[in-house]
């Protein structure tokens, strides 16, 4: 009797291979029917999965923490403007070469947050980054300001402490140093009012013209105004000792 020799054919095989599958799983799958319950856990690694495959919507929210990431990964381009805050920037993590030139302004700096330290000597310029009239006696140093930092005639009387009146023999004011107030009281005797507490300070008063001409000459006296801190008494006389009329200078020191 002749021997019959198998022939392997296509439907041979699948019909074999479909037989196996469906008695060892119990159901046959096709390619595009894979799902993640087919996957065992903790069965996948990163040689698994194709570079570039998996995107944003494939992760679930706050499933990656920092140690996912790798260090030095990301990219101001990763990070969304406006993303972080200073909860999410540990202290000292930023350094001078973390942040633009020009990247602050006084917005991002609260106030009193910066100290001397934090501002190089010399890097400041009066025209722009100091308000004008925003320091105060408070932020300089003793004895830091010399003659150098103080503009020629940039003072006033008041600030040097020196006060003046020029008043007319009738008692009305010629000119002062501001603020000054006069009168005549009676014949020869004056009160000038300076519109400040000056009971501790050194007045001194010389017979003298508003204008131009020779002056008469006259002795003059001064004292505290008494009821009156603000104001000087001024008397005039004559060589006989009689009280008389005459212009004068009156100057203040404190």
């Amino acid at each position: 009797m002749k021997r019959l020799r198998p022939r392997l054919t296509y439907s041979g095989v699948a019909s074999t291979l479909a037989l196996v599958l469906a008695l060892g799983t119990g159901t046959v799958y096709a390619a595009n029917e894979w799902t993640g319950a087919n996957i065992q856990n903790a069965t996948l690694t990163g040689a698994d999965i194709k570079n570039g495959s998996v995107a944003g919507i494939d992760l679930k929210n706050g499933n990656v923490a920092s140690i996912d990431i790798k260090d030095g990964s990301l990219t101001g381009v990763d990070v969304a403007d406006g993303g972080l805050t200073g909860a999410d920037v540990a202290d000292g993590g930023l350094a001078g070469a973390d942040v633009a030139d020009g990247g602050l302004t006084g917005t991002d700096v609260a106030d009193g947050g910066l100290t001397g330290d934090d501002i190089a000597n010399g890097s400041l310029k009066g025209d722009l980054e100091i308000e004008d009239n925003s320091i105060t006696t408070f932020d300089l140093a003793e004895n830091s300001v010399d003659s150098d930092e103080v503009l020629d005639f940039g003072l006033s009387n008041e600030d040097i402490g020196v006060l003046f009146a020029l008043v007319n023999a009738d008692g009305t004011l010629a000119a002062s140093s501001g603020g000054v107030t006069s009168l005549r009281i009676v014949a020869g005797q004056y009160e000038v009012d300076f519109g400040r507490n000056v009971s501790q300070c050194a007045p001194l008063a010389t017979q003298g013209n508003s204008g131009a001409g020779t002056p008469i000459g006259g002795i003059m006296g001064v004292a505290d105004r008494g009821g009156n801190a603000e104001a000087v008494f001024v008397s005039v006389i004559d060589d006989d000792g009689a009280f008389v009329d005459r212009s004068f200078v009156l100057i203040v020191v404190c």
